[in-house]
């Protein structure tokens, strides 16, 4: 659970990613959802992800973007981070993007998928364990 310093810090992000007025707002986002990702904000940290992978705020970072989707998934438990994570690997990969740091952006993207079919998979696996026995056997 996130403390109420990085809730405001991710409200303050969003107000700022809503202000087309100002151009200095998408870097105020940024700094703000950093902050708040920083302090288990899960929200934020797919934000901040987002926003580097668009380069908003700042310069284009596909690393830091796949790290901080990774920490929202991974630490933060957050499934929609794993699909974002997906989009963003399918979008450098159509792009034209095949490799980053020495990793195959094709392989992860393959990988990921898998990972997210998995976690569909346990998930309701668990749903199924966690409904009342109607009538069966225990």
């Amino acid at each position: 659970m996130y403390s109420k310093v990085a809730e405001d810090a991710f409200n303050e992000g969003k107000k700022y990613n809503l202000d087309t007025s100002a151009v200095y707002a998408p870097t105020l986002a940024r700094c703000h959802f950093e902050i708040a990702g920083r302090q288990g904000h899960a929200g934020a940290a797919r934000s901040l992800a987002l926003m580097l992978h668009q380069g908003a705020g700042g310069r284009k970072d596909l690393a830091m973007a796949i790290k901080w989707l990774s920490i929202g998934y991974f630490r933060l438990g957050d499934s929609e981070s794993l699909e974002c994570l997906e989009n963003v690997l399918q979008e450098e990969i159509e792009a034209g993007q095949t490799v980053i740091q020495g990793v195959d952006l094709a392989r992860l993207a393959i990988r990921v998928e898998s990972l997210r079919k998995m976690s569909d998979r346990v998930r309701d696996d668990v749903r199924m364990l966690c409904e009342p026995t109607r009538g069966r056997d225990s």
